[in-house]
């Protein structure tokens, strides 16, 4: 069917448009999408909305910007933002800084920016998969950038993607494990028109210091194109400030199905809806994540494998984790070792992966041959607890 408007709009003849276009535009925290029942939230068809500032990884804010105006942010930076109401990223550097902390260089800030990307988009897809009763559907806005800058993109103006774009590919799994930040439940979402049985759901909690705090598992079902609670995550001790939250659903053959982390703070974001405008909600408190900041090391080991098909390369980067804590939000690159330069454009099948203690993950990267230009791919590897090496 054709629509009237993308907004919003009441016809006396056809009746309500049946979807809005009401925000938000700039940076919410994960909560607003579960907890809003006035504006963007999981409600109807919202045909244009998004987080706000994507800052793009390192490499590309290093063509971006002359050296001399890297760091602190400046007016440079403000000329890549947007117009109007989105002309600096300043929302996005004071809820950056509340929760996470003030950075003191670049590389931190472009490290906390990604956990931020990936913490803000997945849960605007994951709100309208659990509500999917009364949530119709959603846009993401945008797709990619028109030229380098820092609002808006799942990948920029030079094909790299941050973090959001794997935050999107997370809460677009057809058969998804959801955390609900509005109600602490834990969902499954099906997108598929057929039912699945005999799933089993592992939920497990982990410390800061790689110690359990709570293992249990449903066995469950979810009917074709549903969603459903199954799991009330309880409340931690007082003493947990941070912890991690690791969901794995496998079929009845134990294959995996979804797989999906969260960190969690004990101090919830609070949102002040009453000061809300029509392109953002403010808080009236943020959650607290600096505990992060003081996190053990993590040591990873890693290996690849390579394969070439109709001058395409695929490699196969397998992770191990010997350490007794997480690695947490591990980014992943394909660099030419000649150059230090990105290969691009590259197809990951996962990025900004957390390992848990003793585990292993296996991730895809394909690009095509020829743009190494001769050259040796290197994967180089680094993590918030996780020192960078790289895997030849």
């Amino acid at each position: 069917p054709t629509l009237g408007s993308c907004s919003r709009r009441t016809s006396e003849v056809s009746g309500p448009t049946g979807v809005k276009m009401e925000g938000p535009y700039d940076y919410v925290t994960p909560n607003y999408w579960y907890v809003d029942t006035l504006h963007g939230g999981a409600y109807g068809f919202n045909t244009e909305t998004g987080p706000g500032p994507q800052i793009p990884p390192i490499e590309t804010l290093q063509k971006m910007f002359p050296s001399g105006k890297m760091w602190p942010v400046n007016d440079y930076w403000d000329y890549h933002c947007g117009r109007n109401e989105f002309n600096t990223i300043n929302r996005y550097r004071h809820a950056m800084d509340m929760r996470y902390g003030p950075s003191r260089d670049l590389k931190e800030f472009v490290k906390k920016a990604q956990l931020m990307n990936y913490e803000a988009i997945r849960p605007m897809f994951e709100a309208f998969a659990v509500n999917k009763a009364k949530a119709t559907g959603i846009i993401q806005w945008m797709l990619n950038a028109a030229w380098p800058k820092l609002y808006w993109q799942l990948y920029d103006y030079y094909l790299t993607p941050n973090s959001a774009f794997f935050g999107t590919m997370k809460a677009c799994e057809p058969v998804h494990a959801i955390y609900n930040y509005g109600d602490h439940g834990i969902y499954l979402s099906n997108d598929l028109y057929q039912p699945k049985k005999n799933l089993r759901l592992a939920i497990q909690v982990f410390g800061l210091e790689g110690n359990l705090l709570l293992n249990d598992s449903v066995t469950t079902e979810i009917q074709e194109y549903s969603s459903r609670k199954v799991y009330d995550l309880p409340a931690m001790q007082p003493d947990v400030k941070v912890y991690f939250l690791n969901l794995r659903l496998t079929d009845d053959s134990g294959s995996p199905v979804s797989e999906n982390f969260y960190w969690l703070s004990a101090k919830e974001d609070v949102l002040d809806e009453a000061k809300s405008e029509w392109f953002v909600t403010p808080n009236s408190s943020f959650a607290d994540f600096t505990a992060l900041n003081r996190m053990p090391a993590a040591t990873l080991e890693g290996k690849t494998t390579s394969a070439e098909k109709d001058n395409m390369t695929t490699l196969t980067i397998t992770l191990k984790n010997a350490s007794p804590v997480v690695a947490f939000f591990t980014e992943l690159k394909l660099k030419n070792r000649a150059t230090n330069e990105l290969i691009l454009p590259v197809y990951w099948s996962d990025n900004y992966v957390s390992l848990l203690p003793g585990s292993s993950k296996s991730i895809t990267v394909q690009y095509k041959t020829r743009s190494l230009q001769g050259g040796k791919p290197v994967i180089e590897v680094a993590g918030w607890n996780v020192a960078q090496f790289t895997i030849e």
